[in-house]
């Protein structure tokens, strides 16, 4: 899952509006949008605004958005499994 889905789909869960999240986070809503459709990659200034506003911590972040076909292909299962596990506790804290 692609950064920017990760965030839309946090902030979608915890009731954020787009425009809240940029204010917060003091991103032009213009940005966050482009982020979140994946048309613009963020700054690590602005993923740790995002995250913090998500009360999310980054390296989650980071690590839910990790793409998949980058890891090693005898560690991929593993990753995976991870990455599936700390997303749904995400889930369920959120």
């Amino acid at each position: 899952m692609e950064i920017g889905d990760v965030i839309s789909k946090w902030r979608n869960e915890k009731g954020i509006k787009q425009m809240e999240l940029a204010l917060s986070s003091n991103i032009p809503v213009t940005v966050l949008s482009k982020i979140e459709n994946g048309k613009r990659q963020p700054n690590l200034n602005q993923l740790s605004r995002i995250s913090d506003n998500l009360e999310i911590p980054l390296p989650i972040l980071l690590l839910v958005s990790m793409d998949i076909n980058k890891i090693p292909e005898d560690k991929r299962t593993i990753i995976n499994n991870i990455k599936n596990t700390v997303n749904d506790l995400v889930m369920a804290i959120i």
